[in-house]
C-alpha cells in the first residue's frame, strides 16, 4: 500500500499451508503490516466539518398546490414558514392523481430542523408546522396533506 511514493504497508493472502500451521482451515486468510506512524503523518485533517451538538429532526411535508405553481415557489414558502431552524430542505416526490384533484399536484419535501443551542421539542415543531401551513396558504394557495 502506497501514499504517493511512500510505502506505508503490505497486504497479502496467507498461503494455505502457512494458514494451516495457525489452525486456519477452510477459509482464506490475509495478513497486513502497516506503518501507523507513516499513515498518521500522511493523513489530512478534516476541516470545516460542523458537528451538531443537538440531533437534527427530519419531517416530511406533502404540499398540494395548483399545477402551475412552481416547486421553487413552494420551497420559498416552506422556508419562510419554517424560519431559522431549517438546516436542509429537499424535494423528494411529485404526485398527480385523482386523490388530490384535477390540475393539482402534491410536492413532498423533507425538511431538517436544527437548533444550535437546544434539542427541539414536539411542541416547537408543531408550532413550526402550523406556521408553515399558514404561509403556504397565503403565498401559494397550498395546503398540507395529512
Amino acid at each position: 500500500m502506497m501514499v504517493g511514493e511512500t510505502r506505508i504497508g503490505l497486504l497479502g493472502e496467507l498461503r494455505p499451508d502457512v494458514a494451516a500451521v495457525f489452525g486456519i482451515e477452510d477459509v482464506r486468510g490475509a495478513v497486513a503490516e502497516l506503518d501507523l506512524g507513516l499513515m498518521l503523518s500522511a493523513a489530512q485533517p478534516v476541516k470545516g466539518v460542523r458537528v451538531e451538538r443537538f440531533l437534527p429532526v427530519e419531517q416530511d411535508f406533502a404540499v398540494v398546490v395548483a399545477e402551475d405553481v412552481t416547486a421553487g415557489a413552494v420551497r420559498e414558502a416552506l422556508l419562510a414558514g419554517a424560519g431559522p431552524l431549517v438546516s436542509d430542505i429537499a424535494l423528494f416526490d411529485v404526485y398527480r392523481g385523482p386523490q388530490i384533484g384535477e390540475d393539482r399536484k402534491s410536492l413532498a419535501w423533507r425538511i431538517t430542523f436544527t437548533a444550535p443551542d437546544r434539542a427541539l421539542t414536539d411542541a416547537e415543531l408543531l408550532k413550526v408546522r402550523e406556521r408553515i401551513g399558514k404561509v403556504l396558504k397565503q403565498r401559494v394557495a397550498g395546503e398540507l396533506r395529512a
